[in-house]
């Protein structure tokens, strides 16, 4: 199905009817139509509030969420949904927010998730948590004894991780080598190069460029995937005296944020070129109708974060060996400047948008001790060998 789909795209003349790739993946979350009719309301009614559309309600949120983030939400309440039915429970029981936050029913549905993590906590468990307590608190107003013991509760599968998972921590260890750290930075321009190369553009080569053109981005503007994968040529890059005159401004507004901060950078004279290149001869392969969006899919619609992120770590992989997904580039940014300014959070926080200082430091605490611990050394021998100096030159006592 993936061949056939493949040469859709790029053999002239190929029948264009693509195929349905099967799914062999085995999944434990049931589809909402599961779930009693009363529950699935209520969801619908909750899921209104969250994007704010209902002015007049109780449950107004004054900074309606992300589309992401509101998409995160529901599948978290089905895969908790999903986890009670798997613990035993009918799903025509399953009829309500209020009975989903019973201090009871959370602990059946989260015992299910700690027998499949081998009865270690987990971020996943800890969030399952928080989301219940937020709906018993802001939506369904329970009183203060029920939202003390959920607290209680989201304190002890609170997981001990601070920071970083060690996933990503290893991932970061790539780059302790030098070599690796440099194929990522020419990982762009090598590609730009090689294609330029090729006698004509074809599909499969833009879609190269293009994905060196996000790969770029990521290391001068580590911005999230998400916003990435949704950039519009129209409205996100902004040029101070016209197109191709001046600066190229990358702008994004807070409300398209996942933490609803504004966002902006002055985009380098290296990306401006390679952004340029690929606007002007590798896009226009890319596109089978107009389309605003820079990194176009399929129909005149931005190509999906999901999709992005996939080509992002293929490609990387397959051309130079490493393993780094595009959330990993807002770590490995965090890792470079600390590497040689310890202790600079503050320069991290506003590069990487976090609204609260806490965030920056608990995800990188301790990311720059090697540095930090070799400045110091460097501090402390430099005043030694001054002070030994010194020594030497004093007239003898």
């Amino acid at each position: 199905c993936k061949a056939w789909n493949k040469a859709v795209n790029i053999i002239p003349g190929w029948p264009q009817q693509r195929l349905t790739q099967p799914s062999y993946r085995q999944t434990y979350t049931l589809a909402w139509e599961t779930f009693p009719e009363s529950l699935t309301l209520e969801v619908k009614a909750w899921e209104a509030s969250l994007r704010g559309v209902d002015l007049l309600s109780d449950n107004h949120l004054d900074r309606p969420l992300s589309e992401r983030t509101i998409e995160t939400r529901l599948f978290q309440l089905r895969q908790i949904a999903s986890a009670l039915v798997h613990q035993g429970l009918e799903p025509s029981t399953i009829t309500s927010f209020s009975m989903l936050t019973e201090i009871e029913t959370i602990r059946t549905a989260m015992q299910f998730f700690l027998d499949r993590s081998k009865g270690q906590t987990t971020s996943q468990i800890f969030q399952f948590v928080i989301l219940l307590t937020g709906i018993a608190k802001h939506w369904l107003k329970r009183d203060e004894d029920d939202i003390a013991a959920l607290q209680r509760l989201k304190r002890r599968v609170s997981p001990a991780q601070i920071g970083m998972t060690e996933s990503n921590r290893e991932k970061l260890r790539q780059f302790e080598d030098p070599g690796h750290l440099m194929a990522l930075f020419d990982f762009p321009a090598s590609v730009f190069a090689k294609v330029r190369k090729k006698n004509r553009i074809t599909k499969r080569e833009a879609v190269r460029v293009q994905i060196a053109l996000a790969v770029e981005f990521l290391l001068v503007m580590p911005i999230r995937a998400g916003n990435l994968a949704a950039l519009n040529i129209d409205t996100h890059l902004q040029w101070s005296r016209g197109r191709k005159a001046g600066d190229v401004h990358l702008v994004i507004p807070a409300e398209e944020v996942k933490n609803k901060e504004h966002l902006e950078f002055i985009i380098p004279d290296e990306p401006r070129e390679l952004l340029e290149s690929y606007l002007e001869e590798y896009r226009p392969v890319l596109l089978d109708q107009p389309s605003p969006w820079l990194f176009p899919g399929r129909n005149g619609n931005p190509k999906g974060r999901s999709c992005l992120s996939t080509q992002i770590t293929k490609h990387i992989l397959k051309e130079i060996g490493l393993n780094i997904h595009p959330h990993l580039f807002r770590h490995l940014a965090a890792k470079l400047y600390l590497d040689e300014h310890p202790g600079g959070y503050e320069v991290v926080r506003r590069t990487l948008a976090h609204r609260s200082m806490d965030t920056t430091v608990r995800a990188y605490a301790g990311l720059e001790s090697k540095s930090a611990a070799a400045h110091f050394d460097q501090t402390i021998l430099g005043i030694r060998d001054t002070l030994r100096e010194a020594s030497r030159r004093a007239p003898n006592a």
